[in-house]
Order: C-alpha cells, then structure tokens, then sequence
C-alpha cells in the first residue's frame, strides 16, 4: 500500500523508553559482547548454534552526540550503532553468493529456491586501516568471488548520518548472484522503499499467499528495515532488487544472466551502499533526503562580490589566506523537503530576457540590453507604467520536488513573487485556482506569496493567489512561474 500523509508514529511507553535529550557523551566501560548466532562459511542465512561468539571482551567504547559508530573487525562491519546507541547488526554484515539460473525470464527472475544453492565466498585476511583522520576514516578488505577478485572500501566521514560501502569487483561469474545480508538485531516489523511517485511500505512477515510471492521487490535509491521505533536504512546509488524477513535484510546487487544478453553483468563493477541507522523511523531520520545527498554531488555556485580576488589569494581551504564568506541565497524554497529541479527563463514575445534583470548583481555577472525607462519591461502583462514599478523583472519557470509523504509549502522569501502553475510546456495549468482581483485589476500583477501559513498572499498590485497554490503534495513534481521584485 502507499504511504501519503501518514501520522507520527507513538511508540509503546511499555515497551520504548525515550532517552533525555542531551549534548554529553555516552561512554561504556568494559563492554563484553557475543553473538548468539554464527553465519555459515559457504554464505547461506545464519543458523542458531546455541553457542555465544565473542566479538568485544573489556572495551571501552564512547558515543558522541549526533554521531554513528561502527565496529569493523576479522570478519568485517561487525556492529553498527546509531545515535540513539542501540545496535543494529544481529551478526556481522554477510556478503554471499548462491548459483541461480532463474526460473522463466532468464535476465529479470530469481530462482525461488536459489538459498538452497550457496558457493564460497572468501575474504583475504581482516581489513586494512587505509585512512584514518578527523575528517574521514576509511578500511579496505579484499577477497575473491569465484573467480571474481573483490575490493570492499568502509568509509566513514566526520558527521555523516551513515557508513559508506564501496564494493569494486570485476564480475566473471555466470548464472550466481552475489547479495548483501544484513541480520538484523531489533526485529523488522515492515519494509520501506521508494519506488515512482512514492513510497511503498509492506509487511516484513509475508502471511498472505500474494505477500509471500513478493519476496524480492525493486527498489529505486533507498529501502528501510522498520521496528518498533527504530530502524535500519540501505541508500542506494542505483535500482536493486531487496527483500526483507523480521531478523534479515538483504540486497541482490549482480547476476550474470545470459539472456537476452550474454555478457550481463560481467566486467568491472563499482556499487555504492550506505547503512543508515533511522532514530524514530525512516521519515524521521529523512532517509529520502539522505538518499539523494549520498547519490548526487553537490552543487557549485557563482562567487560573491570579490570572490575570483579572494580566491587567487587563497580561499583558506588549505591554511592559506582568508576564508572567503559565502553568498547569501538568492532564492530559498522555505522548506528543507523541497528540491530544485529546474530554474530557467521563460520566453518572452519581443525576444530574449534580460539574465541580469532575474538576480541580484551580485550572484550572476552577465551583459543584457538596457531597458527604455519610459517603456514596458520584456514580459510585462499590463499597460506602460511609470514610477517606482516602471521596470518589471523577467519570468522565470520554477521546478521543485517534494521529497516527503507530507504537504510542504514553497516560500521563495522576500524579493520573489509567485505567479502561478504551470504544466511542462509552460501553460497555466487548467486546474490551478485562477487568481482573484483585489485591489487594483489590470495592472499585471497576478500574485505574491509571502509565506504566511494558512494565508493568501497578496502582491504589490493587489491580486490575490490562493495559499494552497503555494502547496506541493507529497512525492509531487510541481512547476511554477516566479519573477523578482524589483
């Protein structure tokens, strides 16, 4: 079923005891820990042996706040904490590989009986410290599959929300499936991923007939394991195949089918995972936003004023002159779930808009032609004016995306005005509340937002735009038609 507009969560008072909030450290004193469990060599699911696995006898271990901790060991990730300090991993991380030809689709089925068929999987020996700062901590563990060589990075950066894992490989394997497991240690009660438009949550204990034949469903950049006010988040870099069980989440990551194509697969191969323990649920811990940070670089933007002499005197990223002071934002959105998609200029009848009429001089440097003072400015709707509103600024199409199964509200911020929505080929959208006239009509000014929650916005020539114009549904795509004020 689809998730829209779900409700927070209340965990069991019974059951959950909520930590205080505070800034001081936790700290551990000679901590000794055994898993109950002990995963197979050949890599099938773990069995329960009745013996006790030590991983930790006599440490010590410090959580910071804010903060994710992993242990990495002789057997690899071996424990993975949050920042609520409770552990996520069961056994350590299993990387395994089964042989499996499909069933009737060569290139899209999995066999459903391929965990009956485990090959041997074998790491060289326990991982490498590669790098080690304040900044970032990187281990490297090699090994082979078959006869496919292996190359696994575990990364973790300075105040990120998760444990990066690079998995390089040159895939020489036919008809095997190479997967991720994770055992789980606080038991799923269902699984979350994004899929087109939204999110879809299902049961993590398959008890229908259709429940149970969907045991490995795609996913697009992200899948969560949900407890009982806790949770653990897989990011992705690309779709996969998952599936989830209460104590197991897994991802299938390569096969090498051969048809229709014979050569599926094989060849090098750089998968990107990140393991993101989720403190109240995936929505609360903003696993759709972590997604698309962990699968998107960031953005470069123009320099301030001075910005190209403060650079070539040396910016102060590496200890040498000052810090150059970053730009203020020229155009905020006015909610953190809400992503640009698309910013561009809308064409005007008389011809091309001036740029440096749409920003502040300071953010994009470029020559335009100089307006008449006693016409119209391009794009103007209503007659010649003169005084204070003379010149109008160029439109501008807007696109966001809601990144949450809430209602977000846009709010370009002060100096911006909202006209109204458009479709994708830039037409007023037939179903968009049509703005009403307040004021003085027929001056060519349609709407203002100012942000004001439950409120209409009104702009400077006195026309009203319905607040929910302003509103963005949750997963949508919506595009506006914005200009500065000038």
């Amino acid at each position: 079923y689809e998730v829209l507009d779900r409700p927070d969560e209340k965990a069991d008072p019974a059951v959950c005891r909520p930590i205080p909030g505070t800034q001081a450290s936790l700290r551990f004193e000679a901590v000794s820990f055994a898993y109950c469990c002990e995963a197979h060599q050949a890599g099938a699911s773990a069995a329960m042996t009745g013996e006790r696995k030590p991983v930790l006898d006599g440490v010590s271990i410090t959580f910071a706040p804010g903060t994710v901790t992993a242990l990495v060991g002789p057997a690899g990730v071996e424990q993975l904490w949050g920042l609520d300090g409770l552990a996520q991993l069961a056994a350590p991380l299993q990387w395994c590989r089964w042989a499996d030809r499909g069933e009737f689709w060569d290139a899209w089925d999995l066999a459903a009986n391929y965990r009956s068929q485990p090959l041997p999987l074998r790491w060289e020996g326990p991982p490498e410290l590669a790098e080690t700062g304040p900044l970032c901590g990187r281990l490297v563990w090699r090994g082979l599959c078959g006869r496919s060589p292996l190359r696994l990075d575990v990364v973790l950066r300075a105040a990120s929300p998760y444990l990066e894992l690079t998995l390089a490989v040159d895939w020489r394997q036919v008809h095997e499936l190479l997967r991720l497991e994770l055992p789980l240690a606080q038991a799923a009660l269902r699984l979350a991923a994004d899929t087109s438009g939204g999110v879809i949550e299902r049961p993590a204990a398959a008890v229908t007939a259709r429940e149970r034949s969907r045991w490995e469903v795609p996913v697009i950049s992200w899948l969560a394991a949900e407890a009982a006010g806790s949770g653990l988040a897989v990011l992705l870099d690309g779709p996969q195949g998952a599936s989830v069980t209460p104590d197991r989440l897994g991802v299938s990551l390569l096969r090498a089918p051969t048809w229709p194509d014979p050569g599926a697969d094989n060849g090098p191969q750089r998968l990107r995972l990140a393991l993101m323990p989720c403190v109240g649920g995936w929505r609360q811990a903003g696993a759709a936003e972590q997604a698309v940070r962990f699968r998107e670089p960031p953005w470069l933007r123009p320099l301030g004023p001075g910005g190209v002499e403060e650079l070539q005197a040396g910016s102060g990223l590496a200890g040498e002159g000052p810090l150059q002071v970053a730009p203020e934002p020229t155009l905020g959105l006015g909610a953190p779930h809400l992503r640009l998609i698309g910013l561009r200029l809308l064409p005007c009848q008389e011809g091309s808009q001036p740029l440096a009429d749409a920003f502040p001089s300071h953010s994009v440097r470029v020559h335009s032609a100089q307006v008449d003072p006693g016409q119209a400015t391009t794009g103007q709707r209503g007659p010649a004016q003169t005084g204070p509103d003379q010149t109008r600024a160029p439109e501008l199409a807007l696109t966001v995306q809601n990144l949450s199964p809430l209602r977000q509200r846009l709010d370009l911020g002060p100096g911006w005005q909202l006209l109204g929505r458009i479709d994708g080929l830039d037409q007023p959208l037939s179903h968009a509340p049509e703005p009403r006239p307040h004021g003085r009509p027929g001056d060519g000014f349609e709407a203002t937002y100012a942000g004001a929650p439950g409120a209409d916005a009104e702009g400077p020539g006195g026309w009203e735009l319905p607040a929910e114009a302003a509103v963005v549904r949750p997963w949508q795509l919506a595009s506006y038609r914005i200009r500065r004020l000038v």
